[in-house]
């Protein structure tokens, strides 16, 4: 109980206490159904009763009183409240909860924070979460597509040759040509910073920022500041 009454103080949400079936339970979106008695941990956790059970679930690092993305204040999101968009979802007795939560074929799925995605196609489910790194104000949220039979999440998605890509940070970037797939991603983040781009020159694909192509050469620099520049048949790239 101490540890509810210190989440409440923190979030300005208030805890629950729930009595029924001569139980009682306390905690946060408490649900009672089929004489249980369930509640979430959290005031971001959400609760759902289907098919005899109760399902609760809690967006991760809330439990510790730290939230996944410290960067997001907005009441309602991760900065008190529940996180927008959080739900569960029922399919032939199997729940899930989470965000942008899909249903198909007797499966269920839902991604664990806001900037993640989720797809439902060909008889399948897939979700996916982008690194903790990248889960800050103003970042990007996810993406999933589905062609050729197969399920692909990440950022700046491509489909093509019967093949799909993604890259994993929001910087990041893929091309298809020349028959194949390539993605990137710089190798550090930066929120806030512009996406990367992909270069298709003298059969090959090369991806970063600042991309030149001359002389049968392409060259990118690594970060957003870098720059490159072609001179006497040479490209040049510098990174701060």
């Amino acid at each position: 109980m101490l540890s509810l009454l210190v989440v409440a103080l923190v979030t300005g949400q208030q805890a629950q206490c729930l009595s029924k079936y001569g139980k009682t339970v306390c905690g946060y979106g408490c649900v009672a159904d089929y004489g249980l008695i369930k509640c979430a941990e959290t005031p971001q956790g959400v609760c759902k009763a289907d098919s005899g059970k109760i399902t609760c679930w809690d967006p991760p690092g809330f439990r510790g009183q730290q939230p996944y993305a410290p960067a997001l204040p907005e009441p309602g999101r991760f900065g008190g409240g529940r996180p927008a968009g959080a739900n569960c979802v029922t399919e032939y007795g199997k729940t899930a909860c989470g965000f942008s939560c899909v249903a198909n074929a007797g499966q269920v799925a839902c991604a664990q924070t806001p900037y993640g995605a989720c797809v439902s196609n060909y008889g399948k489910v897939q979700c996916w979460d982008p690194p903790a790194s990248h889960c800050v104000q103003g970042s990007a949220k996810a993406q999933c597509i589905s062609d050729y039979g197969k399920l692909a999440c990440g950022y700046a998605c491509v489909s093509a040759y019967g093949q799909l890509a993604c890259a994993e940070s929001p910087q990041g970037a893929c091309r298809a040509e020349y028959g194949k797939l390539v993605c990137w991603d710089p190798p550090h983040a930066w929120p806030g910073a512009p996406k990367a781009s992909c270069v298709a020159e003298y059969g090959r694909i090369v991806c970063g920022y600042g991309c030149v192509a001359d002389y049968g050469q392409i060259k990118c620099a690594q970060t957003p500041r870098g720059v490159c520049q072609s001179n006497a048949g040479t490209i040049t790239c510098f990174d701060p």
